[in-house]
């Protein structure tokens, strides 16, 4: 939630019951992994073999997303103050998905803290807020190297009653940090790079988002992270929604933007690689 004044938003669009979540096929709020976007066929070729997944987008025949978003966590703990809440949850995987027989440990953070307090931030000496944070450790339990990388798939809207009608993202802006967008081919998969473009905000009215970037840090030298922040506006309220995310080696460097059908929410989705990485080797 976030509160603006007399306004109070509900911004985190998910499945409203269990049953809707496992019916879900939009991905709301799913972690992506062991591979978040796509891979092409769902095949890729790992230090002299050749793997084939489940393709789970039929009509472009990729494996999309990872495995994860579809299984149990288990609670490993949880704690609640007035002023911080975490709850901490992990999936132990066996290596017997078909095409990834790759054992791991995945443990994943989420945290209610007080936005000053973030390690990183544009303004944190202003900012009061609460904030979420997400982090994860993915462990290789295996015996042998294996290919992985991580992303989060959110959905973000600015909901004040939830009988409400939607605000359209029509009437929002996005702004985002220094990029390069990623061509994709009519399967939505990389087949190159366009010119690299500034940091800047852009009107979402009348735009369509489906778009891969590789992005640059907004963070600047003396902060004691790398991180890149992509700003989403209300222009009905001027309520802003930030998203950061961990730029440098190994971290969060890629992007991806995407805007549904209906218009009514907006995916701004941090990743550690590229689309098709297991084959491009990109992140």
């Amino acid at each position: 939630m976030l509160r603006k004044g007399r306004h109070v938003f509900a911004l985190i669009q998910g499945p409203d019951s269990p049953q809707a979540l496992m019916a879900d096929e939009s991905y709301a709020s799913a972690l992506l992994y062991p591979f978040p976007s796509r891979i092409r066929h769902g095949i890729y070729h790992f230090e002299g073999q050749d793997y084939a997944l489940k393709m789970n987008e039929t009509q472009r025949d990729n494996a999309l997303h990872g495995f994860v978003h579809g299984r149990a966590f288990s609670v490993v703990s949880q704690e609640a103050t007035d002023t911080h809440a975490q709850l901490v949850l992990r999936y132990d995987y066996a290596g017997d998905t078909f095409g990834y027989p790759f054992p791991f440990s995945l443990t994943v953070t989420y945290e209610l803290i007080q936005a000053n307090l973030l390690a990183h931030g544009s303004r944190p000496e202003e900012d009061r807020m609460c904030a979420l944070r997400i982090s994860y450790e993915a462990k290789n339990t295996g015996t042998t190297r294996s290919p992985s990388a991580f992303g989060w798939h959110p959905y973000f809207r600015f909901t004040e009653d939830i009988e409400a009608a939607e605000e359209s993202i029509g009437n929002m802006t996005l702004t985002l940090p220094a990029r390069i967008p990623i061509s994709l081919d009519e399967n939505m998969i990389p087949n190159g790079q366009l010119p690299a473009e500034m940091a800047g905000t852009i009107d979402l009215h009348d735009q369509e988002l489906d778009t891969a970037f590789l992005i640059e840090p907004t963070s600047g030298p003396t902060d004691a992270e790398s991180f890149a922040e992509t700003i989403l506006t209300s222009l009905a309220t001027g309520a802003r929604l930030i998203v950061g995310q961990q730029t440098g080696d190994g971290k969060l460097n890629y992007l991806v933007c995407y805007t549904p059908t209906r218009r009514d929410r907006i995916a701004i989705e941090p990743l550690t690689a590229n689309v098709d990485a297991f084959n491009n080797g990109q992140g």
